[in-house]
């Protein structure tokens, strides 16, 4: 009995051992993929749920009509780099008081000193007309003189007149220069110290631009300010101006003095041969 026990064992041992194989060699083999399966067809008896009625589909409203942007307004072009105002305060740069203080002292010494000098000035002009007066004269008595020498036939007497009158007519010429010296001097003198007035006038009317200038430059001036300082900016530059042509002039006299000197100095240098 115990061999026939085992020897069923051993039968279903290698029962079991075949039956495992493919399985064994089934589960090494990668799976073919499965198609999932259809779906189950309801049964009969339950009617399909009826598909939704499509929605009606509403037309898109027109687009309104695009308004033109307005056209953008012109972009103002302009080369000043600080605006009017600032352009305004560049036109004149203040000097400080000290300086135009200085400047008007001076002018006003020299409008004090040429009107000092031209009252010498006259005095002297007044006597070198008198002289030039008296040689004329002179010479006039002096050709009578020789005159009546040459009809007399006084030879000596006649030549010495020659001479006399050679040397009064180089006289003539000498004071006849100064005198044309002395006018254009007194003429010099006289638009020297109207200029210097002008030049006071004129520093004068820079003390309050300048003190103008310091005041609206520190801030933003209201459009008043703005005008008055344009209406003193225009004084100040029409007095010196003013003040200029009145230099030039005066210069021109200086010129022309200096020429009339050259020829008395000529005409002294012919009366010392």
């Amino acid at each position: 009995m115990s061999r026939s026990l085992l020897a069923a064992r051993r039968l279903a041992a290698a029962w079991i051992v075949a039956a495992l194989l493919p399985a064994v060699a089934f589960a090494q083999t990668p799976p073919d993929p499965v198609a999932p399966p259809p779906p189950a067809s309801p049964p009969d008896s339950v009617a399909a749920p009826a598909a939704p009625a499509p929605a009606p589909v509403t037309p898109p409203a027109p687009a309104a009509p695009a308004t033109p942007a307005a056209p953008a307004a012109p972009r103002e072009v302009t080369m000043l780099a600080v605006g009017a105002m600032g352009e305004l305060l560049s036109i004149y740069v203040p000097r400080t008081e000290v300086e135009i203080q200085t400047s008007m002292g001076f002018a006003r010494d020299l409008s004090v000193t040429n009107a000092r000098e031209i009252e010498t000035a006259r005095r002297l002009a007044m006597e070198s007309d008198g002289r030039l007066r008296v040689i004329k004269e002179e010479i006039e008595t002096t050709r009578v003189r020789r005159d009546v020498a040459k009809k007399a036939k006084d030879e000596a007497q006649k030549n010495q007149l020659d001479e006399v009158v050679k040397r009064q007519e180089r006289e003539r010429a000498y004071l006849q220069r100064l005198s044309d010296a002395m006018r254009a001097d007194n003429q010099r003198l006289d638009a020297e110290r109207v200029a210097a007035d002008s030049w006071v006038k004129s520093l004068e009317e820079e003390t309050l631009v300048a003190r103008r200038h310091a005041e609206i430059g520190a801030r933003e001036p209201s459009p008043s300010e703005a005008s008055d300082y344009r209406t003193r900016l225009r004084r100040l530059l029409d007095s010196q101006k003013q003040a200029s042509e009145r230099w030039e002039s005066a210069s021109q006299l200086r010129k022309l003095v200096a020429e009339r000197r050259i020829k008395q100095l000529e005409a002294l240098s012919k009366l010392t041969k």
